[in-house]
């Protein structure tokens, strides 16, 4: 394999090692705010529970309250600095995905990489080097998926985006790194690119289950942190 003609995602593993929040801690931090104001809010136990608690924190508060949030937690007061991983993944593919609000693939390319996250600031994927941040990005705040109702409209609200990743997907090899591949919109894209879609999925334990589920995707899962991983890779095509 080519490293160059693979596509890469990224996910929010990758993100925990420089310090970034988990979603878990996202949702306890929207929660907290929202019983501010409402100490007997309990969330939905149905649905995807970050997009869920988001959506009653926008309706209580505002967008722009969400958004504050949102930026106050990916862009804290401190900055650790990107990883290895943010900066092997850009040095070894031309085409990195993402599904995180922070900007460190963008810091990691240092302006070297144009920036992709909705219909708008679409370039030619299949011969041009980018970052997609398929939820939108934190440098732009009018692009970010954070609610149910922009999950839900995604996919209509981003039809040539969408489109285009799915041919993306259909035509290279995907590597997911640090990503349970049970986000609603990457799970929409996957199974768009079937049958075509093939490649491998690494995180840190793979169970069985994780391995069955992602077979329908003809993924193979490969165990160890991003940073093994890329390194591993780094290895393998002698940089």
């Amino acid at each position: 394999m080519r490293a160059r003609r693979a596509l890469v995602l990224i996910g929010a593993g990758v993100s925990l090692q420089a310090g970034r929040p988990s979603v878990d801690l996202f949702i306890a931090a929207m929660r907290q705010r929202i019983e501010q104001h409402d100490p007997i809010y309990r969330p939905a136990s149905s649905g995807s529970l970050f997009f869920a608690v988001a959506a009653d924190l926008e309706a209580l508060l505002g967008k722009d309250e969400l958004r504050r949030l949102v930026a106050d937690l990916v862009t804290p007061t401190y900055f650790a600095g990107t990883t290895d991983s943010h900066r092997t993944a850009l040095k070894l593919f031309d085409l990195v995905v993402t599904t995180n609000y922070d900007d460190l693939l963008e810091r990691a390319a240092a302006a070297d990489r144009e920036v992709v996250s909705d219909d708008s600031t679409l370039i030619d994927l299949t011969h041009r080097a980018a970052i997609v941040k398929l939820h939108g990005s934190i440098s732009r705040p009018e692009s970010l998926v954070l609610t149910e109702g922009q999950l839900a409209g995604i996919a209509s609200s981003r039809p040539r985006l969408h489109a285009a990743l799915v041919t993306e997907l259909r035509r290279r090899p995907l590597i997911a790194v640090g990503s349970s591949l049970r986000d609603p919109v990457l799970v929409g894209l996957l199974e768009a690119a079937r049958p075509e879609l093939h490649g491998w999925a690494g995180a840190d334990q793979v169970p069985l289950a994780d391995r069955a589920r992602i077979r329908r995707w003809n993924l193979d899962g490969l165990e160890g942190d991003a940073h093994a991983f890329f390194d591993a890779l780094l290895d393998a095509v002698g940089t």
